[in-house]
């Protein structure tokens, strides 16, 4: 038999109401529903800690910011529902944060709106982290990255169509995960997360105009130059990939997963050195986190 203590459930907090996630509603008019017009993070619990919180919160202002969705104490309000949140979510699990924020407004075409307080929206659901030491598998997909002339990647928004799409092509040729290219051919990201290769002792990854500046993107360059390894951000055509010593994704879900295959080549080593030590830096780093409050 299944028990709740076996089995947590999943919750979600809007505005000060709690209630378990399978209670929650949303207006079908709402343009962030019919449009996908939100901005939102997860957010990675450790402890009952929500790590890098503050980075996450200060990229949560800017894509408001840039989406014009206007919402009175927004960081404040989300510290709040994580707060009240944080007594349902066992501390001897890993849990995921997703903060959605949108506007107050019911349109029916996206442009009839007005400037009114936004709705912030958190849900909590019990996170495995699958850490395969044989790494993932990945493919270069067919999708493109929408170029940043068209869409600002550094806005972390609810219009998830093109990741969505790109993600399911590698999963129906057996893959784990998606590599997404520009459409001039340049190594741009993952479906759900940002790309690095290591090769003769330095690291490349794509320049952050064409990506989202990732949380622990920026970690991970970070700490490369606290260890003396050379950085190069750019672009990068795919056939560097494939030249790689060792590829590893970033993300705040699941911190540096390491690729064991690219298409049809594997690296049989994986993961390597340089991502064997960064990972285990990361980890260092989220403990310490986790060992204190933030809240």
């Amino acid at each position: 038999m299944v028990t709740d203590q076996e089995n947590p459930r999943s919750w979600f907090w809007h505005d000060g109401v709690k209630s378990i996630l399978t209670d929650a509603r949303i207006s079908f008019l709402t343009p962030a529903l019919l449009y996908g017009e939100s901005a939102f993070e997860t957010i990675r619990i450790e402890n009952g800690v929500p790590l890098f919180l503050e980075d996450h919160l200060s990229r949560l202002e800017s894509s408001l910011e840039a989406l014009e969705i206007e919402v009175k104490d927004c960081s404040q309000r989300v510290k709040r529902g994580i707060q009240e949140l944080s007594v349902e979510m066992k501390r001897d699990i890993l849990w995921r944060i997703r903060v959605t924020v949108f506007r107050d407004s019911v349109s029916m075409n996206g442009l009839d709106f007005k400037s009114t307080d936004g709705h912030v929206f958190i849900t909590t659901t019990p996170l495995k982290v699958d850490e395969d030491p044989s790494g993932i598998s990945a493919k270069v997909v067919n999708v493109k990255k929408i170029p940043p002339e068209c869409l600002d990647p550094s806005v972390k928004h609810g219009n998830y169509l093109n990741n969505l799409i790109a993600q399911r092509e590698a999963r129906k040729a057996g893959f784990d995960a998606a590599v997404m290219l520009t459409l001039d051919g340049d190594v741009a990201e993952s479906s759900t997360a940002n790309i690095f290769w290591c090769r003769d002792q330095a690291v490349y990854t794509c320049s952050q105009e064409y990506v989202l500046p990732g949380i622990t993107r920026q970690w991970v360059i970070e700490q490369c130059h606290k260890q003396g390894f050379q950085v190069h951000e750019g672009l990068f055509s795919v056939k560097e990939l494939f030249l790689a010593d060792e590829i590893f994704f970033s993300s705040s879900i699941q911190g540096l997963a390491s690729v064991s295959k690219l298409d049809h080549q594997s690296w049989s080593h994986a993961p390597g050195p340089m991502t064997r030590k960064l990972r285990s830096l990361y980890q260092e780093s989220c403990q310490s986190m986790a060992g204190r409050s933030v809240l």
